[in-house]
């Protein structure tokens, strides 16, 4: 299986641009490791998350395949260390596209 989603694609090429063929070929692996959460949204966490930084990248996919609902967490909502969260974004939407 690949990457295929059309946002998602956007917003690797426009975030790591001539590396974008090494990313996809980096978050491919990811799909089919989780099967409670969507796939789609866990890559548009990590990749709002890494925000074009492939190291960070990186990491967010690691903590994706140790727990994907962390990452979920970091990117939806805000102020983590209170009780009640607020969340602040939907990444079971897709990006919108054009999009930076």
């Amino acid at each position: 299986m690949k990457i295929e989603t059309p946002d998602i694609l956007e917003r690797i090429n426009l975030d790591f641009e001539e590396n974008s063929a090494k990313i996809i070929d980096l978050l491919n692996p990811l799909i089919g490791k989780t099967d409670y959460i969507s796939i789609d949204r866990v890559i548009r966490c990590i990749l709002f998350l890494a925000n074009g930084d492939v190291e960070k990248l990186k990491f967010y996919m690691s903590a994706a395949i140790s727990d994907a609902r962390d990452v979920v967490f970091w990117a939806e909502y805000a102020d983590h260390s209170n009780d009640s969260p607020l969340k602040v974004n939907d990444f079971i939407q897709p990006f919108q596209l054009g999009y930076r």
